[in-house]
């Protein structure tokens, strides 16, 4: 009882404060803004938002912890939260939306200044969204197809097989390779490389993960044959491809 009576003070206190100082939490529908930007895949206003806020950082935030920086990583913490839940309620499969707001949540950990997590928000904001844009292109396929790619883009970490794309969607094997190419125009074993590589660029300049183990994690047979791969789609190897883009942050 008595617990809960102090608690009831500092938030008695804390609202007095913040009415005295003019603070108050973000208005609701500004949230609902720009979760509903991730949630349509709306890549080019995100990018425009976060330019127009590019060298500010917001101090009308609540107060989570008196140390800055961990204001902020709770602050990102939440909210990777909140947008992994209504992409997920939007379609987006289950351990994609939840698996990346990890993987987020983990880089945030390690930033040691408020500038660096409010890059790994602005990145993970944006990678949500590459991910709901690719759901709302997805959704003008018919459902088998649409059944398949969900299952393609959660299991790039494994070895997939057109037999098993087969089995689970309940498709001929010839009939699964001939309607897949009609709706997306491109085959099964390009679009799972296509996606890979996406994920390598990634896992590249955002996690300290080495060509190897990156190689290793997607499924390639060999090292030699992930650098071949990537540097056809992105005419850079991933060494080149890194570099550049570290550069572009220093």
């Amino acid at each position: 009882m008595e617990r809960k009576q102090d608690t009831l003070k500092e938030l008695e206190y804390r609202l007095y404060v913040q009415r005295e100082s003019e603070f108050y939490h973000e208005p609701y529908h500004n949230e609902q803004n720009i979760y509903k930007l991730i949630k349509d895949g709306d890549i080019d206003e995100i990018l425009k938002n976060q330019s127009k806020y590019a060298n500010t950082v917001d101090d009308r935030k609540s107060k989570l912890s008196d140390d800055p920086v961990k204001n902020q990583i709770y602050h990102l913490i939440v909210n990777a939260a909140l947008i992994a839940r209504i992409c997920y309620c939007a379609g987006l499969p289950q351990e994609t939306a939840y698996t990346l707001s990890d993987i987020y949540i983990r880089q945030a950990d390690k930033c040691e200044t408020v500038k660096d997590v409010k890059k790994t928000n602005d990145d993970m904001v944006l990678d949500f969204a590459r991910q709901m844009k690719y759901l709302r292109k997805n959704k003008v396929l018919s459902p088998k197809i649409r059944q398949a790619v969900n299952y393609i883009c959660d299991n790039l970490h494994k070895k997939i097989t057109v037999a098993q794309l087969a089995k689970i969607t309940g498709l001929n094997k010839s009939y699964l390779c001939s309607l897949f190419k009609k709706e997306l125009s491109i085959t099964i074993q390009k679009y799972i490389l296509t996606r890979r590589i996406e994920t390598a660029q990634r896992m590249l300049f955002e996690t300290d993960y080495k060509e190897a183990d990156i190689s290793y994690t997607l499924g390639f047979s060999t090292q030699s044959y992930f650098c071949k791969c990537f540097k056809e789609q992105t005419g850079f190897t991933p060494h080149e491809y890194k570099r550049l883009h570290m550069a572009e942050y220093e």
